[in-house]
């Protein structure tokens, strides 16, 4: 290609070379016998070479330039092609060994995931992984027996849970997607950031399946374990800010707080856990996935939920105490339990993200 853009230029001369050099000499023409004829013949052979190289020089310039014009338009053309493979392959980079895009989000980093049709879901926390002792040590106040035994669980998967309660903003959007469901009742406390009230342990895992339809991701109830260690955030008091209840810290009967033992407060209206997650305790009793069981003998210590060995009057487990509620049940090893598809206005609920490794 070099050598052909070099002898573009010479083209013109070497086409007016070949015109004013005659084809042939005439018997009759008086001739200066510069050089053998059969040098002249030589020279008169070489030229018309010279000439057939010049027709085909222009030829193939005239092939090169149809040629980068068609390169030009699929470059055009196949651009778009070209960057949406591009990302796709930046996609491919991303996969770990299971084939799932690997979520690169930072501890303590706030999201929403974009819905389907067109609003976006609750906002979400990532947590730190790391190792709690779950339960109450025998010497803590206002402890009962099912708080033990006191035992270590490992929290390894990563995991994103609700910054806030589900507030009715968020479940309205459901419950008006699903034909067959009808809004949940707000006492007249008003809805928006509200937290979600009269919604049973089925309603919320309804509410995680469509979500987690409506985003690609995987929400579900948090494990009794996940939402302990989430609520402890580090701590080993009773509550996460110490062991005393304080004022104004949480909305429960004896919290101090304009709410107390009146109606919910609005999430988000006390200051947030060194997880950066609101509302753990008071306001709404939260559903977990686990089913009750009287003690944490055998239960799992890697997160999971308890959901074998549930008995034949199965009772999920509720967490975090409510506006109605002395202190003492908003401790954060205090667990307690209601019927799964029970609804009243005590209980709501939050959910938790799975985030790849």
């Amino acid at each position: 290609m070099k050598i052909i853009e070099a002898l573009k230029p010479l083209t013109p001369a070497l086409a007016l070379v070949a015109l004013v050099l005659p084809a042939g000499v005439s018997a009759q023409q008086p001739q200066i016998d510069l050089f053998p004829s059969t040098a002249m013949e030589d020279l008169r052979e070489a030229m018309e070479h010279l000439r057939e190289a010049a027709e085909h020089l222009r030829e193939a310039t005239e092939c090169l330039r149809k040629v980068m014009e068609i390169a030009e338009d699929f470059e055009t053309d196949m651009m778009p092609a070209i960057t949406a493979l591009q990302n796709e392959m930046a996609e491919y980079d991303k996969l770990n060994c299971r084939g799932a895009v690997s979520d690169e989000r930072a501890v303590g980093e706030v999201f929403r995931d974009a819905l389907k049709d067109g609003g976006q879901g609750p906002q979400m926390v990532v947590l730190p992984t790391g190792s709690f002792r779950m339960g109450s040590p025998d010497g803590e106040a206002d402890r009962y027996s099912d708080e033990g035994p006191l035992h270590t669980v490992n929290i390894s998967k990563r995991i994103a849970m609700g910054r806030y309660e589900v507030t009715f903003a968020d479940y309205d959007r459901f419950a008006d997607a699903d034909s067959r469901r009808t809004r949940p009742a707000d006492r007249g406390w008003c809805r928006g950031r509200q937290p979600v009230i009269n919604v049973s342990q089925e309603d919320a895992k309804a509410y995680a399946t469509w979500l987690s339809a409506q985003t690609g991701r995987t929400y579900r109830l948090p494990s009794e374990s996940e939402w302990e260690y989430a609520a402890r955030s580090g701590t080993r008091t009773r509550y996460s800010w110490g062991d005393e209840i304080g004022v104004n810290r949480a909305n429960c009967d004896g919290c101090g707080s304009e709410w107390d033992d009146e109606q919910t407060a609005p999430v988000g209206s006390f200051e947030p856990n060194a997880f950066g997650l609101f509302d753990m305790h008071g306001n709404v009793w939260e559903w977990m996935e686990d089913c009750w069981h009287d003690n944490y003998e055998g239960a799992p210590t890697d997160g999971r939920a308890l959901t074998s060995g549930c008995g034949s009057d199965v009772r999920a487990i509720v967490r975090g105490g409510s506006w109605v509620d002395y202190p003492r049940t908003l401790r954060s090893a205090h667990r307690y339990r209601d019927t799964p598809s029970g609804r009243t206005f005590l209980v709501g609920f939050r959910l938790v993200q799975d985030l790849n490794p």
